[in-house]
């Protein structure tokens, strides 16, 4: 809230009129993708022992994945997590001659808690450790089937790249636990 009180004093003193449109939102993305990441360990440790499990665990957290990137499941963590008061501000040309020329600022002023991921120093690792998950998701899948096709004996090469995977995605749940509980 006070960010936003900055941000628009700074832009009435800049000569633009300001409004406030306010909306909810979730609090936290950190227990949405904790469960997400914790489904997808789960799903690389079972495939392991069990690939069918392990297989379904995965399609279900990717569903979940899925909805929370496509905002498709936006109605569902409403009524699941916490939501919190926030705003835009809208800040227009106090002069009224429309203009050729808009300029969109672009922020999450008021979103993000600290923590270890979001430190200024790791903050420009998000990217990269986002593709690698993408990498690891259909490396690990390709594994599950793999150990599938030939009954879980498709050797050992397989499950130590399904226990990375495991690895990699207990790190990530622990990392929004981290946030959540700083």
């Amino acid at each position: 809230k006070k960010a936003s009180e900055i941000l628009k004093a700074e832009l009435e003193a800049l000569g633009y009129k300001t409004t406030i449109e306010k909306f909810s939102s979730p609090r936290t993305f950190s227990w949405t993708y904790f469960v997400i990441y914790l489904g997808f360990f789960i799903s690389f440790l079972s495939a392991i022992f069990f690939p069918a499990v392990g297989l379904v665990i995965f399609i279900l957290a990717l569903v979940i994945f899925f909805g929370e990137q496509s905002s498709v499941f936006a109605p569902l963590t409403r009524g699941l997590f916490a939501q919190a008061q926030s705003q835009n501000i809208i800040a227009e040309p106090e002069d009224e001659a429309p203009s050729p020329i808009r300029i969109w600022l672009v922020a999450h002023y008021d979103t993000s808690k600290t923590s270890l991921a979001f430190a200024p120093n790791t903050v420009r690792f998000l990217r990269p450790l986002f593709l690698v998950s993408l990498a690891l998701l259909g490396l690990g899948l390709f594994m599950m089937v793999i150990e599938l096709i030939f009954s879980g004996k498709g050797g050992i090469f397989p499950k130590i790249i399904l226990s990375i995977c495991a690895v990699y995605f207990l790190y990530m749940a622990v990392m929004m636990l981290e946030r959540e509980l700083r």
